[in-house]
């Protein structure tokens, strides 16, 4: 049974709720206080080199990029999963926020509209899609694996950018 008040019009508001949750999100991370990179590099050090404004620019165009034409598409099918990609990788860029934030007890540019504007956002729309019948359970796995893969890609870039680690004796190193 669908859920009631499932019109793609209501449902749609999201669709453009996400677009502006993604320019707070990235004012608050640049404009307002700001200072990400700042910060992320603090908390990550050994990122400072490819965290470059061309890569700052870059990413943060294509992800409300991506949200804005999800938005104007949205009576399609494969709209409504780009905008759950899109917010499966925004959702967990407000837990990495999270978890940053609590392990370093230091606030991190975003961890506040990551916290309160993206994770229920996107709770909220992963359930309401699937029960509007907007997408399958399955498409709705599989756009938010397809969000979670940005993010193990660019942890696993980000393991394997690091100086490798000096042990305190060779003899101890069990990989030479």
């Amino acid at each position: 049974m669908l859920a009631t008040g499932c019109t793609l019009a209501t449902t749609g508001l999201m669709a453009w709720g996400l677009f502006a949750a993604i320019c707070a999100h990235e004012c608050e991370e640049f404009a307002w206080p700001g200072g990400f990179r700042d910060w992320y590099v603090r908390y990550s050090p050994h990122v400072e080199r490819s965290m470059t404004t061309r890569f700052l620019v870059l990413i943060n165009t294509i992800v409300p990029l991506a949200a804005a034409i999800a938005a104007v598409y949205f009576a399609a099918p494969w709209a409504r999963f780009l905008w759950l990609a899109v917010a499966s990788g925004v959702g967990i860029n407000a837990l990495w926020h999270i978890q940053a934030t609590v392990r370093r007890r230091r606030y991190s540019p975003g961890v506040i509209t990551g916290a309160l504007v993206y994770v229920p956002l996107v709770t909220y729309a992963f359930a309401r899609f699937v029960s509007c019948g907007l997408v399958s359970p399955r498409n709705a796995l599989t756009a938010a694996a397809y969000g979670a893969a940005y993010w193990i890609l660019s942890e696993g870039r980000k393991l394997l950018n690091r100086a490798p680690r000096q042990t305190s004796s060779p003899n101890l190193s069990v990989l030479r």
